[in-house]
């Protein structure tokens, strides 16, 4: 089931699950995939950008070509902010044996809505 997040006449945000495609793959057994999925009930759904099909998430979808277009440009202008966010448990062993325990992860912090960290 896709998680519906926001709905409207322009957008809609939904959830994508990690191992769904975000669109469909070349080969035909790669035909699942989110937008599929959701054009069998918002017909006029197109892509905006994807996630890696390891990757679970939110996802930006147009309803309709006008909007695709205006979303895709700022996409491409790099005028999105993107969050990404990883969630680690206990700790590991990398290579030559050397402990990477989730502390001495360096992640930004996430930014604030006015725009600070």
């Amino acid at each position: 089931m896709i998680e519906l997040h926001y709905i409207d006449d322009a957008l809609l945000v939904v959830e994508k699950p990690a191992g769904l495609l975000s669109v469909p793959g070349r080969l035909p057994e790669n035909q699942d995939c989110l937008v599929v999925r959701l054009q069998a009930s918002f017909p006029d759904v197109l892509t905006v950008h994807r996630l890696d099909q390891v990757t679970s998430g939110l996802m930006l979808y147009a309803r309709g070509r006008q909007v695709q277009a205006a979303l895709s440009m700022q996409f491409e202008q790099r005028r999105v902010h993107k969050c990404y966010e990883a969630l680690v448990e206990g700790g590991g062993r990398g290579r030559g044996g050397r402990d990477h325990p989730a502390a001495d992860l360096r992640l930004a912090e996430p930014a604030q809505a006015d725009g600070g960290p």
